[in-house]
Parts: C-alpha cells; sequence; structure tokens
C-alpha cells in the first residue's frame, strides 16, 4: 500500500525547510527538498524520451538510439535515489523509503499522468524501486531500482552506508550498455559479504538475461569490491551459467567471509530428467577465486557435474587413479551423443555409490563416487564394468 504525500514527507523527507529526521546541521545543508523534485522531473523527462522510441520487429535488438536513452534514464534514476537519500534520516525504515520513492518516482499502475498501461512492453514502460537493510551491514542500505525493457527488465544496485550522520553511495552496480536485450539485469540479485578482519567485503550480483521467448536463460555473476569512485567498483570475477526459470525464487546467491555461492535450477545430462540442481562454491581470498566442495546436492548430480565440467575443475573432484582423466575425456566427448542418462545408483562398501549410465555406443559406464552432501564428494573410478561389491540398492535416480 502507498503512503499519502503528506505521510511521506513526515517519514522520509521531514517537513518543509526542515533538516532531515535524524540527522544532523551538516547533513541538512546536503538535503534540498526541491532537487529532489527537479530530479523526479528529470527522470520522468528521460523516460518519456525512451519510450518514443518504437520496438524493434523482433523485440530483441536495441538499437543505438534506444540504447543511449536507456543508460539515460538510469542515470537518471541513480540521480533521484541519491537526491532522496540525501534526505532520508539516518533512521529510516527502509519500507519507508522505498514507499516514499515509488511515490515521487515509481511508475507501476499507469496513474502517472503519462497513459502508459502497465502491460505495455515498450523500453521504460515500468519503473521501479525497493529498499533494503544489508545483512551484516548494520550502517548500509541497499537501493535496487528497476526499468522495463522490452521483453524483460534491468535493475541496477547502489549501495549506501550511514557516515556521519548521512547517506554515502559507496558502491554502484549496473549492467554495461547493450544492444540486445539480454544485456539487462533482470530479477537481479545480490549478496553483500561480511566485513573481515580489515574491515574489507565484497558484493556478488547475479541477474537472468532477458529474452522474448524460452525458460532457459543466461545466468551471468559477477564480484566487486568499493572501487575509486561508487561507480567504478572493481570487478575481480566474472561467470556465466545457463539457468532454467521454471521458479525464478529457486535462485540463491550468498556472500561470506571468504566464499561466494550460488544454488540455481539448470540442465541435466539425463533426458528423463531435464532439470537438476546446479551448485557453485567459491573461495574468495582478495582477488582469487577458486571453485571448491560443495559441488552437487547429491550423489547422482555430483556424477552429472563432474561429466559436464571441464577437466581442469573436475581433477580436483577426483582420486589418484590416472585413467580418470581418459575417461572424462571419454565421457565429455559422448555425453551429448550416445549417453542416455543414468541408470542407476547402486550403494557399494562405506560411504560409496556406484552410478550407472547408459551409453548406445557400447557398454555401460560406472561411475564410483564416495562422500556425501555434507562432506566432499570424491569419483573415484570410472569404468566400463561394475564393481562386483557394488550389488545393493542404493538411492533412487531422480531429484
Amino acid at each position: 500500500m502507498k503512503l499519502g504525500l503528506t505521510a511521506l514527507a513526515l517519514v522520509a523527507l521531514g517537513p518543509p525547510g526542515a533538516p532531515a529526521a535524524g540527522g544532523s546541521e551538516a547533513q541538512a545543508g546536503r538535503c534540498d527538498r526541491s532537487a529532489v523534485g527537479s530530479a523526479v522531473s528529470e527522470m520522468r523527462m528521460a523516460r518519456a524520451v525512451l519510450l518514443a522510441v518504437p520496438p524493434e520487429d523482433d523485440g530483441t535488438s536495441v538499437p543505438p538510439p534506444a540504447g543511449r536513452r536507456i543508460e539515460a534514464l538510469k542515470d537518471r534514476m541513480r540521480d533521484f535515489v541519491g537526491k532522496m537519500m540525501a534526505c532520508a534520516p539516518t533512521s529510516v525504515e527502509p519500507a519507508a523509503l522505498a514507499a516514499a520513492m515509488e511515490q515521487r518516482g515509481g511508475v507501476s499502475n499507469g496513474t502517472t499522468g503519462d497513459a502508459v498501461p502497465p502491460s505495455d512492453d515498450r523500453h521504460g514502460s515500468l519503473v521501479a524501486f525497493e529498499v533494503s537493510r544489508v545483512e551484516g551491514h548494520p550502517d548500509m542500505l541497499a537501493v535496487v531500482a528497476t526499468l522495463r525493457i522490452r521483453c524483460g527488465s534491468d535493475s541496477m544496485l547502489m549501495l549506501y552506508a550511514r557516515e556521519g550522520g548521512r547517506w554515502r553511495e559507496t558502491m554502484v552496480r549496473r549492467s554495461q550498455p547493450y544492444s540486445e536485450v539480454r544485456g539487462g539485469w533482470q530479477d537481479l540479485r545480490f549478496s553483500v559479504s561480511p566485513p573481515d578482519f580489515e574491515d574489507g567485503w565484497f558484493v556478488a550480483t547475479v541477474s537472468t538475461t532477458p529474452w522474448c521467448t524460452s525458460a532457459w536463460q543466461g545466468m551471468p555473476y559477477e564480484l566487486a569490491r568499493p572501487g575509486p569512485a561508487p561507480d567504478r567498483p572493481a570487478v575481480f570475477f566474472r561467470g556465466k551459467n545457463t539457468i532454467y526459470l521454471g521458479d525464478e525464487s529457486d535462485l540463491v546467491v550468498m556472500a561470506e567471509q571468504g566464499a561466494f555461492e550460488l544454488r540455481h535450477d539448470g540442465s541435466s545430462l539425463d533426458p528423463d530428467v531435464l532439470i537438476r540442481r546446479h551448485v557453485r562454491r567459491y573461495s574468495v581470498a582478495g582477488e582469487t577465486v577458486r571453485r571448491v566442495q560443495p559441488v552437487a546436492e547429491s550423489v547422482h548430480d555430483f556424477a552429472d557435474e563432474w561429466i559436464s565440467s571441464p577437466w581442469a575443475e573436475a581433477k580436483a573432484w577426483s582420486g589418484p587413479d590416472p585413467a580418470l582423466a581418459t575417461a572424462h575425456k571419454a565421457l565429455q566427448a559422448s555425453r551429448l551423443e550416445t549417453l542416455r542418462g543414468f541408470a542407476s545408483v547402486r550403494a557399494c562398501s562405506g560411504d560409496s555409490n556406484e552410478v550407472q549410465l547408459d551409453d548406445r555406443s557400447g557398454p555401460n559406464w560406472f561411475l564410483l563416487v564416495r562422500g556425501g552432501p555434507d562432506g566432499p564428494w570424491t569419483l573415484e573410478r570410472a569404468a566400463r564394468r561394475s564393481k562386483p561389491e557394488c550389488t545393493s540398492p542404493g538411492q533412487a535416480w531422480g531429484r
């Protein structure tokens, strides 16, 4: 529910001409109520200019004029947020601040006087703002500003730290200019690591790539630390996976002290299963990022991940048998051609299980996996015959 303008003024901005509630005289000098109004006007003007660009026929192209106007609108959205934060009390509630931003600058229901219906798919047909506290950082707020683009949306993240009675912008994360809609940051998720012993922290951002069709989308992710300016962060790691968007809430991102983890739905080698849970965990030491365990949630998912990953990664999850490198190469070459999926999982001695893969080109494969979800997985054997002791019924195949 939106707050009324009078309530917003009292909750978020204070009465006209007064210092921002909870702030200092220094903050009052930085808060300019008229500047907020000017920022709103400039943002609406930039949006109107963007709306005037007709969409391309295929819906996915972003011609240079539209691309420049998208960037201009994002600049105006950032400026608007900055002016609002300059007048926000240091003790502000995120929900109240988000409501104030939505009231002043959001466009979500066609009631802002521009007669653009909410179902319109043009670039800029929606502008929205969210505010939240940052876990582990009591003096930090996160603002996510989102604009609709054709076939999706594009969001940017602005982090603000409370310093000396005011809110100071510390980092901005946004997509680079793009010529296709898939360049936008849709369904942006983020996590800020707790400060380390030297008060250092990093931000993990994860998004999906907008597109007009398909539930399979790209999923780029980045790690960044504060840089020389808020809009010049030090990005020290980039990656990209493919995600299945059947349930977007299943995309989980966690930035920890010295670690970063992603969990999401993605493809499986088994055509009968099609979708499995993917786990990507990395150790983070300074700017050195290395993939570590866990790499899967179940024994069959680990076998799938071992086959699908490059040997440089899979080698770290493999036993000492030198034949594993040859087997991995053969399985990689056949995974999209002759492998028909995972037939069964049989229990062996100790904490090991044998995963059987059907192969149309010859004898089946049998992968001996040791470990479990609470510990590291290890691929100890890959052969064309089963181990005699692996005869007990094991885990049922499937999620």
